[in-house]
């Protein structure tokens, strides 16, 4: 199996670690078609798990507003965004001159979101016991957050400077917010504070 528990979890040790050599072991397993769309799929569910974990853990969170749109409409969105995402990495990169293909730009992707649900559940125990420090830790895990997907790009497209991918992920970024924004006030999911 080329996931198997061990893998993953060294896999996880060098995203944070080595980032560009973590990029480079997902791009070079060359997964299927069949085996990204299944890790996209647990992924997802993953993803709504951890909400709602947080949710019963800890009710008043900035995820309430998603989680009260159902566990199946929160899941097929975290779907959508991850599978946009790569689009728009992948296309916008191609567009900056970068060479990447799309299977690899899913797969980097969806093991970031896979990635981040982890962050967010090592934080848990911490925002049990102390909320103040939970806040800090919060910060420094965006920053690595950032910091690796900045990491990823680069090697998915094969940009001569993280300077190029970190514009690339701006761009990106602020065009799926607006993107995002605009879908989540089509449905009717609304966000903290009572607003669509």
């Amino acid at each position: 199996m080329l996931l198997s528990s061990p893998v993953v979890g060294q896999l996880l040790r060098e995203t944070v670690i080595r980032p560009s050599y973590a990029a480079r072991r997902l791009i070079d397993l060359r997964l299927s078609g069949e085996a990204i769309w299944t890790a996209l799929a647990l992924v997802a569910v993953l993803s709504v798990l951890a909400v709602a974990v947080w949710q019963l853990v800890l009710p008043v969170t900035s995820q309430e507003g998603m989680i009260a749109a159902g566990p199946m409409v929160m899941g097929v969105i975290v779907a959508s965004v991850t599978i946009a995402l790569a689009f728009v990495i992948y296309y916008l990169g191609l567009a900056m001159g970068g060479s990447g293909g799309f299977a690899a730009a899913l797969t980097l992707v969806v093991w970031f979101q896979f990635f981040t649900t982890v962050l967010q559940m090592l934080q848990l125990p911490i925002a049990l016991v102390t909320p103040t420090l939970a806040s800090g830790i919060t910060v420094l895990a965006m920053g690595v957050a950032i910091w690796v997907m900045v990491n990823f790009v680069n090697v998915l497209h094969g940009f001569q400077s993280l300077a190029q991918a970190g514009v690339l992920l701006i761009l990106a970024f602020v065009g799926m917010a607006l993107g995002l924004g605009f879908i989540l006030t089509l449905i009717g999911v609304s966000v903290p504070g009572g607003a669509p």
